[in-house]
């Protein structure tokens, strides 16, 4: 097992959360259910498998949750090729390490969850132990993290947005008065040891429903948020992506913008409309892992993944976001977003096959230039195109083709034609390809 640092990535990650033991043992599920649980996970694996480069999902959440148990356990591959890398905190040598010490921890219910002796082992799942084991031989990649920078995070957000009347949370506790805000700041601010049972016990005694319902739930947010900047996979969306509760739900919104969702809703709704090529429906649930690390391998060397998570992440690198930290946005910025990554998408697909289908992209300056503003468009105006296309530059590695944005309608029309035709994350038909290869994957397996 190879230990790296946060920013040792090439490629985007994605902080995995769903693994959580405390998301799905609030209420008694039947087998029906559990079998329902496990298929969604395993598609949500499956599809961030291809679309990122690698999936963080924290060390504990593998250890305590029997879902998380059996999946690393039937599916090793994962581990083996790099695609789940365990977040470890920087205070533990290994896994085993890790278990023997959270055994002998005061709480209770957490040395439990540890020992070798808990309840899930008599009905055949592994101990602890040697589960730790499995997870220091198998696993090829595991990240480290910071335990206190990333728990005192926790704390001064969730006190920045209790503070904040702008953030989603106080947007929320609209009508809440000052005093008791106050009250929760004060009592946050006094727990020696910060954790989300703190925060649960502090709201809950609030004579307010909102505060007993909404904190908790925005305190699990701020908690996978932490967890996900300290190994950076907060990814474009993190109130999204973090954690099934979303503040967004609470009013009529067009589209969830999760990852499964701006695939499913926006990419491959765009890319089927305009080629009239249809992904199946199953086709997750057809692939195995092994197809799928063989499907992801094919796709890297494509540059998908590099280009798909370009495209997701530049409408909100080039807007206005309220959030200080640029992390969050509110109702407003997140449909304007969508939009905005609609119209991105779309343009870029049409670019694409307008290329496949030999369309040559611009013989004179301005042609060069109508070409590229298709791409960025969603923005509206001549002045945002301009600023767009710098932003394109910087985020497709054409750094070295900036345009001084007063002048670039004159001496830059060659740097910006060259731009175009030398982009091959902008003009080769990696979204068709993408498409292509899945499809045929599938189709090699239903026949």
């Amino acid at each position: 097992m190879r230990f790296v640092r946060h920013n040792e990535f090439a490629l985007p990650g994605v902080y995995f959360t769903q693994f959580d033991r405390t998301s799905y043992t609030q209420w008694q599920m039947d087998l029906k259910e559990v079998d329902e649980l496990v298929l969604d996970l395993e598609r949500r694996i499956k599809l961030l498998s291809l679309l990122k480069g690698h999936i963080t999902v924290a060390a504990s959440h593998l250890i305590e949750s029997e879902l998380a148990q059996e999946f690393v356990i039937k599916h090793p591959i994962l581990l083996e090729e790099k695609i789940l890398v365990p977040a470890l905190a920087a205070t533990y040598r290994n896994f085993t390490e890790l278990v023997e010490v959270k055994r002998d921890s005061r709480a209770k219910g957490e040395a439990e969850l540890y020992s070798d002796g808990r309840p899930s082992v008599a009905h055949g799942y592994p101990r602890p132990s040697e589960l730790a084991r499995f997870l220091d031989e198998k696993a090829a990649l595991c990240v480290r993290w910071n335990a206190r920078k990333t728990r005192e995070y926790f704390r001064q957000r969730l006190i920045a947005d209790l503070t904040n009347k702008d953030s989603l949370l106080r947007i929320n506790l609209m009508g809440i008065s000052d005093k008791e805000i106050s009250r929760l700041v004060k009592q946050i601010q006094s727990v020696k040891i910060f954790s989300r049972n703190a925060v649960n016990a502090i709201a809950g005694r609030s004579d307010e429903k909102a505060v007993r319902l909404l904190v908790p739930s925005y305190s699990d947010f701020i908690y996978y948020l932490a967890g996900a900047l300290a190994v950076n996979c907060e990814g474009v969306l993190p109130q999204e992506n973090l954690i099934d509760f979303s503040f967004t739900d609470l009013v009529n919104r067009k589209t969830r913008l999760s990852e499964y969702d701006i695939f499913y809703k926006i990419f491959i709704d765009i890319i089927e409309s305009r080629v009239q090529k249809y992904l199946p429906a199953d086709v997750l649930d057809r692939l195995s892992f092994r197809e799928v690390v063989d499907l992801r391998s094919t796709l890297q060397g494509k540059n998908f993944i590099e280009k798909y998570n370009r495209v997701v992440e530049l409408p909100k690198a080039v807007k206005d976001v309220s959030d200080p930290e640029r992390l969050v946005l509110n109702m407003k910025e997140l449909d304007e977003y969508e939009t905005e990554l609609r119209g991105l998408f779309r343009q870029c697909i049409e670019l694409e096959v307008c290329k496949k289908e030999e369309i040559k992209t611009g013989m004179s300056g301005l042609r060069v230039l109508g070409n590229v503003a298709k791409v960025v468009t969603f923005l509206g105006t001549a002045e945002s195109v301009y600023k767009v296309i710098v932003n394109l530059m910087g985020y497709f590695g054409m750094g070295q083709y900036h345009v001084n944005l007063e002048k670039e309608i004159g001496r830059r029309l060659k740097e910006l034609r060259t731009f175009v035709d030398t982009s091959s994350q902008l003009e080769k038909p990696i979204f068709l390809e993408f498409l292509k290869e899945v499809t045929e994957k599938y189709k090699a397996k239903v026949i």
